[in-house]
């Protein structure tokens, strides 16, 4: 039975695949065009065709290939197809619009309807997934030529692999003989001669024996022989010549065993072998040149030992052998010689070892095994070459050592070791030229330790073991020779050590253990010249400490140690030539220490550090030179601390700190000179503080400590040239302060602290001379103070601060000199203050000071002469603050700022207006009366003659005729409400249903009562299809919906009013729904096809799903639109496409 029904399976296959090919040439034949659908996106871009209504061209088609949401012109295309296939049926079929324009709702309010317990985001997210689930889709079925392509691409590959296959074969078999020829090679005895043979045919046989992907298994055996050989080899009184053959057999040897790939019993054999081999070829007696050759053969044997993608197994063990034979072999007593030879090798061998990729692991043992060598290697008495020879090995060695990718635990047990190695090294007593040596060596060491990349944890670890090499290594009483080498190599040390990328831990690290090692470094007594070289190796040092992106934090652990390191330093007595070559070193070192991008953290620890250093090194007592010095270092510093970018805080902390210094320097009793340098230096510290873009907080940071400076710094009894200094200074400072661009809090806070500023400056008793220098410095700056575009809010604060300076500027008993010179610096300062476009608003608030200024500089007593200038310079002021192109109402805001008694006088007429207003409710327009302006314009003139010929043309440009009032009153209002919006559209379903009748090939609606079926696409929200099919036979309406389990109820309603515009009682008829679920976000147009499809074909179970919607896309509806695009369908072609 199984076989007949086999049979009977396969018969079917094949008749349809008779009946695709049938219809396919049955196309070709009548000269219709058919693209494959692989074929389509190369071959169909000009395909065009019309017919069913619709026009079918390649988008149309992509459509359906790239699985997109169905429009109407597709949705209407298969639907007019299915029509005209069945036209037997009696189903009348509505056009896709026809309920978008029977139901009115909109859109918005249509979404909630849909699905009242999902919000509305829920919704749309669901709608959009439909193009983003495109590519999910697992019900489609793939096209047969393209899994043919899969299969010819995969058996390819399997030829390809058959053939490496065969290949590795051939290579075992090559291993297989190798092995054979080594296993009867070696014998007990053999001379040095026998051995060179042995070992050539070794390195030929190995050569060709061992293939990619030697487990560790392979090399835990290689290198346990190896340490049983070399355990035994070593031993006293072999002479050099047959020493020497083992070693470059043993070298050549391991140049060739180590290949990718082996499997572990060929190299068990040739293992065996070697071990047997070499057991037999050291003897005892070996003199310092047999362990040259040694040596020199083992680095070479390790050279090719370690190669790429060895695991940590294999190295372990290798380093454990190496470890046994390194421990005998350095005995007590050896000489440099001797010594020289093994670091010389040990160098080259650990040059080869560590490669690329190797593991934390690895790294763990060699270290281990290192320690031990190295402990016994170094014992008390060696003399100083023998140390020089050591140090020069281990910066080789070291040097390639650490290569790119090595990670922390690498570092931590090298440095742990060479802890160990140094802290017996170096013992009291050794001098100078040991001192020397070790320090160079150190310093190439450490050069190359550190590379990119390495961690945090590399850093600490390296520091630590540092720490403690470095505080024994220094000693009381070491000559200053020592101190000069030592520092030069720390710089050298320091200059390749941070390198890009380094992190905040790493710095913190090193810095710690900086401190540790500089505090005691540096003692009561050393003369100049150590300090001198002392800090020019720390102004190297830091230059190249600190590079571009290092983070707050390692700029803070480096000036905390630099803090505690220089306030030991310098200590009390130090001659200026100490504090020259401190400073001149310091200002190099900052100069390169604050870089663009460094963060106000950064900053903030500088500054806090600097402080605590500068307090305590300037003493009281300090000469003027010494001074000038200092000072000339601040201003070279500063002057590169501020770089563009930096934020407020930066600048808060600098000033801050700026203070303290600058509070203490200055002290009673200093003369004009020193006091001359101190402001050149802050005018140059100054002019370059406040570069473009710097914000508000910086400015007013800067200006409240430079108050205080200032506050201090001038004090009773400094004669003119002092104030003439400082007030040239404070010009050139302000000059350059504001720049474009300012906002307005800037100007607010530096003008509040110039009034503080001038307040105390300008003391009772001053002289003439005084105060013209005063305000000539007062009129260049606010000349350049008021820069174009500033706000009306800048020259509110500028002119509030202007009154007050001006209040207490001109006291009783002036003479008329100074007045005259006070106005006319007024006069210019004001010249250039309106600038044209300004707005209403800083006319006002000028105006307004300058009442208050003029008010107060009135004063009983002046003489006529006073008036006289005063009235002069205020007609210059009033000409250039009148410019063309203001409007009246500019004028009209002057005019009432300039009288107080006018402006009470509005507010009362204000008030009592709106008063009015309150009683009677009645609304009235009307403009301000002019008359009051042109009264206190009389009282003015009588007052001040002088303004008459400027102010009368201006009072008649302003007089205005009054203007006529006007009342309105509401007497009546109605309102009338909207005439509510119907949902549907009864009106116009007639004539819908007259269009439904004709595209059916009817003659009205009345024709639609005699249909079977009635059929209605619906599209909700242009992101969803469903379908109702109306049973008229059966008075049944069903309800199709893909995606959601719910009722449209104004759907549902919708169809009952149809129902009743066609006579039909909506009570008669069941409601049934059917979810036929869709597992994607586009597939609902497929399935309300379906749906049509099975009423049409009398399937009303309706029993489809995804996996035929998937299938009835891929294949069918291409295939329907192709050819339908072209000719009519018949049954049965359209059958036969369908199967």
């Amino acid at each position: 039975m199984s076989s007949e029904m086999k049979s009977d399976e396969d018969q079917i296959a094949k008749t349809k695949e008779n009946q695709i090919r049938d219809w396919k040439e049955q196309i070709k034949n009548k000269g219709y065009q058919y693209i494959e659908t692989y074929q389509f996106v190369s071959k169909g871009k000009n395909f065009n065709q019309r017919n069913y209504g619709v026009t079918v061209d390649y988008r149309f088609l992509r459509v359906i290939q790239q699985l997109d949401f169905l429009e109407s012109q597709q949705i209407q295309f298969y639907m007019n197809i299915f029509k005209d296939v069945y036209k037997d049926v009696k189903l009348a079929a509505g056009f896709c619009h026809f309920f978008a324009e029977f139901w009115t709702q909109s859109t918005e309010s249509l979404s909630f309807n849909i699905n009242p317990n999902f919000s509305w985001n829920t919704q749309i997210s669901n709608f959009n997934q439909y193009q983003v689930n495109r590519n999910q889709d697992y019900y489609q079925i793939q096209n047969q030529d393209f899994y043919s392509k899969q299969n010819d691409m995969i058996e390819n590959n399997k030829h390809d692999e058959n053939r490496e296959i065969i290949q590795q074969k051939l290579k075992l078999n090559n291993n297989q003989e190798t092995n054979g020829n080594n296993n009867s090679s070696i014998i007990q005895g053999i001379d040095s001669q026998q051995t060179d043979e042995i070992k050539n045919q070794t390195d030929e046989n190995k050569n060709s024996s061992i293939i990619k992907g030697t487990d560790s298994q392979q090399i835990d055996e290689i290198k346990k022989q190896n340490d049983e050989n070399q355990h035994s080899s070593i031993i006293k009184g072999t002479d050099s010549q047959s020493n020497d053959e083992i070693k470059q057999q043993t070298d050549e040897n391991k140049h060739s065993l180590i290949i990718k790939g082996t499997d572990s019993q060929s190299n068990d054999e040739i293992k065996q072998q070697t071990d047997e081999n070499k057991h037999f070829s050291i003897i005892k007696g070996t003199d310092s040149q047999s362990n040259d050759e040694i040596k020199q053969q083992t680095d070479e044997n390790k050279h090719s030992l370690i190669i790429k993608g060895t695991d940590s197994q294999s190295n372990d063990e290798i380093k454990k052998q190496t470890d046994e034979n390194q421990h005998s072999l350095i005995i007590k007593g050896t000489d440099s010689q001797q010594i020289d030879e093994i670091k010389k090798q040990t160098d080259e061998n650990q040059h080869s070892l560590i490669i690329k990729g190797t593991d934390s692991q690895q790294i763990d043992e060699i270290k281990k095994q290192n320690d031990e060598n190295q402990h016994s290697l170094i014992i008390k008495g060696t003399d100083s070459q023998q140390i020089d020879e050591i140090k020069q090995q281990t910066d080789e060695n070291k040097h390639s050592l650490i290569i790119k990718g090595t990670d922390s635990q690498q570092i931590d047990e090298i440095k742990k070791q060479n802890d160990e190695n140094q802290h017996s090294l170096i013992i009291k007593g050794t001098d100078s030229q040991q001192i020397d040596e070790i320090k160079q060596q150190t310093d190439e060491n450490k050069h190359s330790l550190i590379i990119k990349g390495t961690d945090s944890q590399q850093i600490d670890e390296i520091k630590k073991q540092n720490d403690e090499n470095q505080h024994s290594l220094i000693i009381k009483g070491t000559d200053s020779q020592q101190i000069d080498e030592i520092k030069q190599q720390t710089d050298e040390n320091k200059h390749s050590l941070i390198i890009k990328g380094t992190d905040s831990q790493q710095i913190d690290e090193i810095k710690k253990q900086n401190d540790e090692n500089q505090h005691s470094l540096i003692i009561k007594g050393t003369d100049s010249q150590q300090i001198d070289e002392i800090k020019q190796q720390t102004d190297e040092n830091k230059h190249s400490l600190i590079i571009k992106g290092t983070d707050s934090q390692q700029i803070d652990e480096i000036k905390k140690q630099n803090d505690e390191n220089q306030h030991s330093l310098i200590i009390k007595g130090t001659d200026s030539q100490q504090i020259d070559e401190i400073k001149q070193q310091t200002d190099e070192n900052k100069h390169s220490l604050i870089i663009k991008g460094t963060d106000s953290q950064q900053i903030d620890e500088i500054k806090k550090q600097n402080d605590e250093n500068q307090h305590s090194l300037i003493i009281k007592g300090t000469d003027s030179q010494q001074i000038d010095e200092i000072k000339q270092q601040t201003d070279e510093n500063k002057h590169s601390l501020i770089i563009k970018g930096t934020d407020s805080q930066q600048i808060d902390e600098i000033k801050k700190q700026n203070d303290e210094n600058q509070h203490s320097l200055i002290i009673k009793g200093t003369d004009s000179q020193q006091i001359d340098e101190i402001k050149q230096q802050t005018d140059e510290n100054k002019h370059s503080l406040i570069i473009k873009g710097t914000d508000s907080q910086q400015i007013d940071e800067i200006k409240k400590q430079n108050d205080e400076n200032q506050h201090s710094l001038i004090i009773k009894g400094t004669d003119s040239q002092q104030i003439d200094e400082i007030k040239q200074q404070t010009d050139e400072n302000k000059h350059s302060l504001i720049i474009k661009g300012t906002d307005s809090q800037q100007i607010d806070e530096i003008k509040k602290q110039n009034d503080e500023n001038q307040h105390s400056l300008i003391i009772k008793g001053t002289d003439s001379q005084q105060i013209d220098e005063i305000k000539q410095q007062t009129d260049e700056n606010k000349h350049s103070l008021i820069i174009k575009g500033t706000d009306s809010q800048q020259i509110d604060e500028i002119k509030k601060q202007n009154d007050e300076n001006q209040h207490s500027l001109i006291i009783k008993g002036t003479d008329s000199q100074q007045i005259d010179e006070i106005k006319q610096q007024t006069d210019e300062n004001k010249h250039s203050l309106i600038i044209k476009g300004t707005d209403s608003q800083q006319i006002d608030e000028i105006k307004k000071q300058n009442d208050e200024n003029q008010h107060s500089l009135i004063i009983k007593g002046t003489d006529s002469q006073q008036i006289d200038e005063i009235k002069q310079q205020t007609d210059e002021n009033k000409h250039s603050s009148i410019i063309q192109g203001t409007v009246s109402q500019y004028n009209d805001d002057i005019k009432i700022q300039t009288n107080f008694n006018q402006a009470s006088q509005k507010l009362q007429i204000q008030d009592s207006k709106q008063h009015d207003f309150n009683n009677s409710n009645i609304y009235q327009n009307e403009t301000l009366n002019n008359q009051n302006f042109n009264q206190q314009h009389i009282q003015q003139t009588q007052q001040q003659p002088v303004q008459q010929t400027f102010v009368q043309p201006q009072n008649q440009i302003n007089a205005q005729p009054p203007q006529k009032t006007f009342t309105f009153k509401i007497i009546n209002m109605s309102i009338e409400e909207p005439v509510k919006k119907q949902k549907f559209q009864i009106n116009k379903l007639p004539d819908l249903l007259n269009q439904v009748a004709q595209m059916n090939g009817l003659s009205s609606k009345e024709d639609l009562k005699n249909q079977d079926f009635l059929y209605f696409p619906i599209n909700l929200s242009q992101a969803h299809w469903i379908s109702v099919v109306v049973n008229l036979r059966d008075k049944i309406i069903y309800y199709f919906d893909s995606y959601y389990e719910q009722v449209e109820e104004d759907v549902r309603e919708g169809i009952y009013i149809i129902l009743k515009s066609l006579d039909f009682n909506r009570n008669i008829f069941r409601f049934e729904t059917k979810w036929n679920k869709q597992y994607n976000g586009y597939d609902c147009g497929i399935f309300i096809l379906l749906s049509l499809l099975h009423t049409f074909q009398g399937d009303l179970k309706y029993s489809y799903n995804q996996a035929r919607a998937s299938e009835f896309r891929n294949r069918i509806l291409y295939d329907l639109a192709m050819v339908a695009s072209q000719v009519n369908l018949s049954k049965e072609l359209f059958e036969s496409i369908l199967k």
